[in-house]
C-alpha cells in the first residue's frame, strides 16, 4: 500500500511497510520487546526446552529455532522474544556463556538482517 500526501508543490510516498518497520523498531528501542540471538544450541534443543531455560528469568512471548528445510534438525541458532526489556537484559547476562547440553551459548540482543544489494548479475 502506498500512501500519498501531496501539496502544490510536492507530492511525498510511504510505503506503510516501512512506516510500519519504523515504529516497530522504535518501539523495540523505547523497552517494550526484546528479540535475542541463541547462538552454539545442540542440535537437540527445541523449542520447549529454550522457552523453560528463558523463563527463569521473565515471560517469553516466541521461540524459534531455525531448522534445515531438508533433514527438520536444529541449524544450532535460534531467537526468543521477550516483551520486557529489563529481564531479557537479565537472561542475556545470565545466559551468554551458559553451558547447555554440553554446548556453550554465545546470547545477546538480535540485530536486523544486513541489507542485501540484491539478486547478482545477469
Amino acid at each position: 500500500m502506498l500512501i500519498v500526501i501531496s501539496s502544490a508543490d510536492t507530492a511525498i510516498g510511504l510505503s506503510l511497510d516501512r512506516f510500519q518497520k519504523r515504529s516497530a523498531a522504535k518501539l523495540q528501542k523505547k523497552g517494550s520487546i526484546v528479540k535475542i540471538y541463541v547462538g552454539n544450541l545442540s542440535y537437540n534443543s527445541n523449542e520447549d526446552s529454550l522457552r523453560a531455560h528463558f523463563g527463569q528469568y521473565g515471560a517469553v512471548s516466541d521461540v524459534f529455532i531455525a531448522k534445515d528445510r531438508e533433514t527438520g534438525r536444529s541449524r544450532g541458532f535460534g531467537f526468543v522474544t521477550m516483551p520486557d526489556d529489563a529481564q531479557a537484559r537479565t537472561a542475556i547476562e545470565k545466559t551468554n556463556g551458559q553451558q547447555v547440553d554440553a554446548r556453550t551459548l554465545t546470547v545477546n540482543e538480535a540485530r536486523p538482517p544486513a541489507q542485501s544489494g540484491g539478486g547478482g548479475g545477469g
